[in-house]
């Protein structure tokens, strides 16, 4: 039995509201906690509710792909298919920092005026994401349309 009374009361509904809002410095515990014990699932979890919460934190996006690589390669160990059993945030959070990634790829890219040498060092890994001030975690195959586009153009490897 529910008590519509009570259940409408400003107290009880200001209590739900409440409980229903996500904590992000919360999160951001259990996910410390959970990295220290090396338990990447529940770190990945919790640093995709920190990212949902809080967007437009600096480490945010590198926690969570930090987080989420070591994760893959747990599961890569063994054998096992990851994706199914990754809840609807993480996913959706993963998708946001590719999207960071990628638009930091394109910042560099563009920075880079088409020098080969630069376009090279990224694609390698050399050059520091200008954000996080860490090697850039980029996808080799988006490197791979600039190196297609300069043998294109006749240009050559550094």
């Amino acid at each position: 039995m529910i008590d519509l009374e009570f259940k409408n009361t400003p107290r009880e509904k200001a209590y739900r509201e409440f409980k229903a809002h996500s904590k992000p410095l919360w999160h951001a515990e259990q996910a410390e906690i959970a990295e220290q014990n090396e338990n990447w699932f529940a770190a990945t979890f919790h640093r995709a509710w920190v990212l949902k919460a809080e967007p437009e934190t600096k480490d945010g996006p590198q926690l969570l792909q930090t987080a989420y690589e070591k994760l893959k390669a747990e599961y890569a160990e063994q054998d096992k298919e990851l994706t199914p059993y990754l809840n609807p945030v993480v996913r959706e959070m993963l998708a946001l920092v590719e999207s960071y990634m990628i638009r930091d790829f394109e910042r560099l890219i563009d920075k880079s005026k088409g020098d080969l040498k630069i376009i090279n060092q990224i694609a390698w890994g050399v050059v520091k994401n200008p954000i996080s001030n860490e090697d850039f975690p980029i996808r080799l195959k988006k490197c791979n349309t600039w190196f297609e586009q300069a043998v294109k153009n006749n240009q050559t490897m550094v």
